[in-house]
Parts: structure tokens; sequence; C-alpha cells
């Protein structure tokens, strides 16, 4: 290849391969030592290159859109490019993480991608009994992710609309659920009176914590260079989401993939703008209108069915690989 940075393969990994005798190696990329290694491994073994990116990690790397455009960064960017385009281009399966990745890679590499979703078992949220951390007298709003420099202060949005919501004789809490929260965050979070931040409640007790919810708020960002690399992903909250039967607002910049995913299949109430006025507005739509958000809830249902089943995700990866 005519790359400006060629690795070897170590002998113990080429013994390794030798003897595993893989059918299909699966590459994900994101930098150039696992972008350069499945093309290394392809050309030695013979085998079959399939192509998974979860993110765009070819926009951002080494573009400087986390921090300061170093001369390192310049030189090495457009080997990343060429990489990229050269991962692509003798890839025998590509798949693109989700529909706004696909519709963009498909322009980018003149290649057709077959779209993959995070899924999960949709049986084990029909059968999860519901775990409301307040009474039912309480409207409850449940957030759950990581809440770095870009997303927290969404939540402090949604403090600000509960409080105005409550001035109005509506008792109305956020319950946060977080194994990671930015420690500035935690401290400004903290001092809200209507917000409960609690510790992750792992894989198996999430749809219960999810469907003991009355509104799910997924936050995702409003800042530039934020939404810039997340334009192409689909946030790995969306599906639970989904699963649990419960209405949800999506709080995002519209250009985000998770916005246009919402915006396209209408299975959550999006709040493309950055107002706390906006949130206010979406959270009385859902309390008020009880017909409106019985279809969201419904839409949600069935776009998680059909797009983020393991089964159905199961079997358009067969499909593909089957192909030849």
């Amino acid at each position: 290849y005519e790359l400006i940075f060629r690795p070897k393969l170590n002998k113990n990994l080429i013994a390794w391969v030798d003897e595993f005798k893989p059918d299909i190696i699966l590459a994900q990329g994101y930098n150039l030592t696992f972008t350069y290694l499945p093309l290394m491994l392809k050309e030695h073994t013979g085998s079959k290159l399939a192509v998974l990116s979860t993110d765009d990690w070819p926009k951002y790397q080494y573009a400087g859109m986390h921090g300061e455009c170093t001369l390192f960064k310049m030189l090495v960017r457009p080997e990343v490019l060429k990489a990229a385009n050269l991962l692509y281009s003798k890839a025998d399966y590509t798949f693109a993480f989700g529909y706004p990745m696909a519709e963009e890679y498909e322009k980018r590499y003149k290649r057709n991608f077959t779209v993959l979703n995070h899924s999960d078992e949709y049986a084990r949220f029909k059968i999860s009994k519901s775990i409301r951390i307040h009474s039912l007298d309480v409207i409850t709003i449940v957030a759950i992710g990581t809440f770095n420099q870009y997303r927290y202060p969404l939540l402090l949005d949604l403090s600000k609309a509960c409080a105005r919501i409550n001035s109005k004789g509506i008792n109305i809490r956020i319950v946060i659920f977080s194994s990671s929260i930015d420690s500035q965050a935690l401290r400004e979070l903290s001092l809200s009176k209507f917000i409960d931040i609690l510790p992750d409640p792992g894989n198996d007790d999430l749809p219960s914590r999810l469907k003991g919810a009355d509104i799910l708020f997924l936050a995702e960002g409003f800042e530039e260079k934020f939404v810039s690399a997340i334009k192409l992903s689909v946030s790995s909250k969306a599906h639970l989401f989904m699963f649990s039967q419960r209405p949800i607002i999506v709080y995002s910049a519209p250009e985000t993939g998770i916005a246009n995913y919402a915006k396209q299949h209408g299975w959550a109430l999006l709040v493309s703008i950055r107002s706390v006025d906006e949130i206010e507005n979406a959270i009385f739509k859902i309390i008020s209108n009880k017909n409106a958000t019985k279809r969201i809830v419904s839409i949600a249902e069935q776009v998680a069915i059909k797009n983020h089943s393991h089964n159905s995700n199961r079997l358009s990866f067969i499909r593909t690989i089957s192909t030849n």
C-alpha cells in the first residue's frame, strides 16, 4: 500500500493467525494501527474483510476537532484519510452503525453499506416490572448515561424547566442514573433540588428502572465541535428508551444523528434548539396530550423491534456475509 507509515506484522501474531485460520476479519478502524492491521491480515491470510465503525472516526481522528491542531496532526491527517479510504475500498463487506452513517458513507466511499444498530432483546423489557424511584403522584423524568462537559449543562436546562413546572403546582423530579459524571457536573447538578443522582443500575435492572419513569430524557449536545463529531452516531441509549415503552424527549442539535433519526421516524418528541421554554413545552405536551403520547410510544416500540432487536441485526449480518 502507498502509505507513509506501514508497520510490520508481529511474528507471534502471524503464527497465531495462521493457526486460527479466520474466515472473516472484522475491523473497526479508529486509528492508523487498527486500519493497517486488518488490511495486512487480509493480505497475509486471504480472508474476507468486514468493516464496521460505530462512529465517524475518519472525520475527527487527528483533525484537531477536540483540541489544538498541532503540526503532528496536520502531517498525519492526510494519512488517516488515505488509510480509511483504502480500508473501505478493500473490504469485502461494509457495515454502517445506523442509518445516518449508511447514507453518508455510501456517498463518501461509493459502496453499499448494510445497516447494523445497537440492539437488545425486546422480551426482557416486555417482562420487566417497573421500579419507580418516586411515588405515582410525582412526575419522574429519567436520564441515563455518561454526562460530560457537553451533556451535563442540558440536564441543568431540564432542571430549570422542572422548577417552572413545579411552581405551577405540579410535582416533578429528575432521576439521573450514571456511572460517569464529570466532577464539575456533579457539583452543579447536586445543587438542584429537583435532581436525584443514582448509580448506574446495571444491565439486568435497567429495563425496570427505565419503565419506572414517566418521561425519558435523552440529552446529546449543542456545541458545534461536539456535534460535528457525532453527526453520524446514534446514542446507545436510544433503543433502550424505545424498548421501555415510555415517552421520550430528545434534546439535541438538529444536525446530530440522534436528532435526525428521531425526526425521520417520530419515535420521540424532539427539542432541537437549546431552550428551557421548549423543554417545558415538551413536558407539558407529554403529560397533557395522552393520545399523542401513546402514539409516540407506539412508534418507538415498532422502530425498536424492526431496527434494534438482536434477531433483526443478526439476520442482516448473516445475509450480508452469505452473499459471496
